[in-house]
Parts: C-alpha cells; structure tokens; sequence
C-alpha cells in the first residue's frame, strides 16, 4: 500500500463511520466479487515454461444516502509454479507471465452525487476511452488502481467532463515490488528497475471531454499530464482527439475511430515531442465482425538515445498482441501495427481472431508478426471459461531487440 494512501486511510474510515451514523435508515449494502483459475504454458526463444495462479476478489458497495456511497474491494493472488516461470515480482530466467501473488486493498473509494458535480476519492479504477493511455490492465490477476481525486461533470445533454488527481499508481506488481525486493534472491546486485516497481508515485492530472450531442458520433478531448516520481523518464503530456462513428443501415453495422495525439517527453532537454495516431474500421453483419486497424507511435533520436511514445498508466496488453513481444522496446523504438480481426458471437460462445503485422515507424525494420485468438463459453449464469492464446514470431532482422513469445491461457471465471 503506497505511503500517500496509507497516511490518508485511518481518515477516510472514520469519515465513513461519522457519517453513518447519520445516514443509517438509508443504509443498503450490496457485495460481490470475483474467483478466477488461470494455468498457462508459456515459451520464449525456445525456453518453456508455466504459470498457474489463483484470483479471489471481494467487494462491497454501500449506499448511506441518495449521494454519498462507498466501495472497498480486497483481492487475494495465489501463484504456483514459481520456478517455472518469472512474474515481475521475481525474476528467474523463465518466460514472463504477469500474475503476481500477494493480498492488496485493490480499491477504497467514497463518492458525492451532487446536483453540480460527481466526486470520487480514495483508491479508485480509471478506465478511459480503449484504455491506451490509462487503464486498470485487467486481464492479469492483480490490476492496476489509483489513489486519486475524480470529479465528473455532465454536460450539455449526455455529455461529461472528468478533472482526476493521481497520487499514487497501484501497479500489477503488487506492495511487495518494492525497492529493496531484489528481482532474483540468489542473485548479488540484482536492483530491481524502476518499471517493476509495485507503486509509482505520481503527480499527475488527467483531462477527459466527452462529448455525445449527435446521433451516431462521439467525440473526445484530452490532456494527460503525467508526472511520474518514480520513473521521471516515462513522465509526458499527452494531448489528443478521439472521433468514433457508428452506423446501422439495415442489417449491417459500420464502426469507425479515428484518434490523434501529440505527446511531449517532458523531462528530458528540448522537451522532444512525438505522434500518436490509429484508424480502427469495422463492419458487422448479424453476430460477425470483420475490422481492421492501423497504430502509429512515433519516435526520434534526441541527443545520442532514442525516445518513443509512452503509456506508463496505460494498457500494454491489449495493444500490439497478447504476447506482449513489443514491451522491450515500448517507449524507446517507433512502432507500427496493422492488424485484422474476425468476431463471431452466438450464445454461449464468443471468438476473436486477430493477426498483426509489425514495424519500426521511422525505419523499414520488420519486427515480426502475431496471431491472437480468445474463445469465451458461458457456462452458466456468473460462470465462464476463457482460452487465449498468442503467437509472436520475431523477424530474423530484429532478433537483437526482441524475442520470439508465444503462450496459452486457459481460465475458469466465477463472479457473484
């Protein structure tokens, strides 16, 4: 638990105790949670491996009066196999599956619904837009939260601004990544990086305009300022638009975003500055989607190193293929991906198939090629099992910056 939250905690209860004891006629509760088993095989350049793990979530969310709410959620990550496979808190040799062990307070919040404004406080999810800048990267065990500030106010007739504070990012690495948890216990000297560290402080403050005033449109506005203490290198500010379209004449369904930003590595000298851009379209008839996408992050040279576009509180996983390939060189190297993707949903399955083509986007450097495919079966009612897997296959010309990764996940889901 970062030093910020833990000073602000003992407060934050004794607000919820004082001030039910005037609300406690309105009082209603409403718990709920998540378990959830994942095994997974893993291989990196040749090297096997496997991870199984263990997610029990609990929460509950409590009304005290028509505006004032409140939401704490625990989580509990078991993880096996811990020499078969290295998860960022330790590291082995083995390949990498980010499913860290530990207990967490994964959110604490209260939140005031006034006429003006909506005002949340505390340890808190922040998911925003697709997730490529801020998200809680919820595809692995112990998500990403933050102890933050959040104001949303509604706009016009169905649009919102959101003005949110972050103190504090709760990363998938869990408390004990701390500083003087070495990656490798066996190992001297073995100082653990700042990227996988449990908690990066922050100083940071996030713009977001939405805005929903015509049919079949939706445009957003916003201005990510990230100041990141722990990591002064990934601090940015990231200004961008974000048009979406849909439309439905008759039987098909057409969906269209397009997204521009400019960012600004602010703590490096000049203060460099790159493009962010994508084009996603779709088509969809009956219950399958064919889409295509295009992502461009830039990146230039600046004295003697390279600098890309960054996303340090943002997805990386849901981005440039589920093998994660492209990580080690995520802010250094310009990328491009062009991707396809197939959809088929009829109840109870759900499939996705997705393959990418990558490339340096200030070169004619091939990074490789991935093939994704996810398959989802409601089992029952609050039941279900996942399977994904991933492919990444480097190009023999870049085999000196990345590896080839592939694994496959099988997951049984039960929400209550």
């Amino acid at each position: 638990m970062s030093t910020s939250f833990r000073s602000a905690l003992p407060f934050l209860l004794m607000s919820q105790l004082v001030y039910s004891s005037y609300a406690v006629a309105a009082v209603t509760h409403d718990a709920g949670g998540k378990i959830r088993v994942r095994y997974a095989d893993l291989t990196e350049d040749e090297v096997s491996g496997k991870s199984a793990s263990l997610l029990i979530r609990g929460n509950l969310k409590t009304q005290w009066t028509e505006t004032f709410t409140s939401f704490i959620e625990l989580d509990y990550v078991e993880d096996t196999f811990e020499d078969e496979h290295s998860n960022g808190l330790d590291v082995n040799g083995k390949p990498l599956f980010l499913d860290v062990p530990g207990e967490d307070l994964n959110q604490l919040w209260f939140k005031y619904e006034g006429e003006f404004a909506e005002l949340t406080f505390g340890r808190q999810a922040i998911n925003l837009d697709d997730q490529r800048f801020v998200s809680t990267v919820s595809f692995w065990q112990n998500e990403q939260t933050f102890d933050a500030l959040r104001v949303d106010k509604p706009l016009f007739s169905a649009s919102n601004f959101m003005y949110s504070y972050v103190a504090n990012a709760n990363r998938i690495y869990g408390d004990k990544a701390d500083k003087d948890r070495p990656l490798n216990a066996d190992l001297e000297n073995n100082a653990r990086p700042g990227s996988l560290l449990g908690d990066h402080q922050h100083h940071s403050h996030l713009f977001h305009l939405e805005v929903n005033e015509w049919d079949f449109t939706q445009w957003v506005v916003y201005a990510y300022l990230i100041d990141n203490q722990d990591i002064p290198g990934a601090s940015n500010n990231t200004l961008g638009t974000r048009y979406e379209f849909t439309f439905q004449p008759g039987a098909f369904r057409y969906h269209i975003e397009a997204e521009l930003a400019r960012q600004q590595r602010t703590e490096f000298p000049a203060n460099p500055e790159n493009n962010y851009a994508k084009i996603f379209l779709s088509a969809a008839y009956s219950s399958v989607e064919l889409s295509a996408r295009y992502e461009y992050l830039g990146s230039q040279r600046h004295n003697g190193r390279q600098l890309g576009v960054v996303a340090p509180i943002g997805s990386l996983n849901e981005f440039q293929g589920w093998a994660d390939g492209l990580n080690p060189i995520h802010g250094i190297r310009g990328i491009e991906d062009s991707s396809l993707k197939l959809k088929w949903r009829h109840h109870p399955w759900k499939f996705d198939l997705r393959h990418h083509w990558f490339a340096d986007s200030e070169s004619e450097l091939n990074y490789g090629r991935e093939t994704d495919l996810d398959i989802s079966f409601d089992l029952a009612k609050h039941h279900e099992i996942h399977f994904r897997y991933a492919d990444f296959r480097v190009d023999e010309d870049a085999e000196d910056v990345l590896k080839s990764q592939k694994f496959a996940v099988i997951s049984y889901v039960f929400e209550f």
